[in-house]
């Protein structure tokens, strides 16, 4: 896969400095860097408690059905 991202110059200093010392170019530091965060990604996802889902509290709960309503029927990119 071949990603093209654009990070800030600040960023790209670091970036640049971090290669160098650890003796790689930049595309080995930053491909190995993204497989060890997915590798520990993976290990921390499994210590993780379950994640919980808040529901909001409706003053009025005769709004419940409204409001699910404007959730679902809502486009992805909407301000609620």
């Amino acid at each position: 896969m071949t990603l093209n991202i654009t990070i800030g110059s600040d960023a790209e200093d670091r970036l640049r400095q971090q290669a160098v010392a650890a003796g790689k170019d930049v595309a080995t530091f930053v491909r190995e860097a993204i497989e060890e965060k997915l590798a520990h990604g993976e290990e921390r996802a499994s210590t993780y408690p379950s994640a919980r889902v808040h529901t909001p509290r409706l003053a009025n709960p005769a709004q419940a059905g409204e409001f699910a309503k404007q959730m679902t029927e809502a486009p992805r990119d909407a301000k609620l």
